[in-house]
């Protein structure tokens, strides 16, 4: 059940751009977000908290042991593909470190917006993850990843090549 529910969402909604259509790394960034953000929360996707959303959070809360496979075939792959983007995207300028650092961080930006969806809409009515949404909200944490990212940059630049906080040594 769970591979079939992650194989129509991944390929309704692939994260990278068709072969055939040149992307810079900017552009397959933002594809990637905006593949996230649809795959969790359209109704061509999961559907949110209210439809199959409902088993993928409870899978990523608690995992069973189905869900390794899921890892394996679907996650970890995806963590690889945002992890060269967001090389890319940085000019080769970070690190492996800063860049999963970067990568993880990307993705819980639109994983929070599912989980918490019920939150946001009390607390945030008009920026609710909801299908009208998405398109905004993909742009935004796309325009907010590539801030971060910089700043990232900055930071290791700053540091003369050290973009590790001192709790990681």
């Amino acid at each position: 059940m769970l591979e079939d529910i992650f194989s129509k969402a991944f390929q309704k909604f692939p994260s990278v751009p068709p072969p055939e259509t040149p992307a810079d790394p900017e552009e397959r960034l933002h594809v990637f977000i905006h593949a996230m953000f649809y795959r969790f929360l359209s109704r061509e996707g999961w559907g949110g908290l209210s439809g199959q959303g409902k088993l993928i959070a409870r899978e990523f809360l608690d995992p069973t042991p189905a869900f390794d496979n899921i890892v394996e075939t679907y996650i970890r792959p995806q963590k690889n593909i945002l992890s060269a983007i967001v090389f890319d995207v940085s000019g080769g300028k970070l690190d492996q470190d800063a860049v999963l650092s970067c990568a993880v961080s990307i993705i819980g930006q639109c994983i929070y917006y599912t989980f918490a969806a019920p939150i946001i809409e009390k607390i945030a009515g008009n920026l609710a993850p909801i299908e009208k949404n998405l398109d905004f909200l993909s742009d935004h944490v796309f325009r907010f990843s590539l801030g971060g990212i910089q700043r990232t940059i900055n930071t290791l630049h700053e540091n003369n090549g050290f973009a590790r906080q001192e709790a990681h040594q």
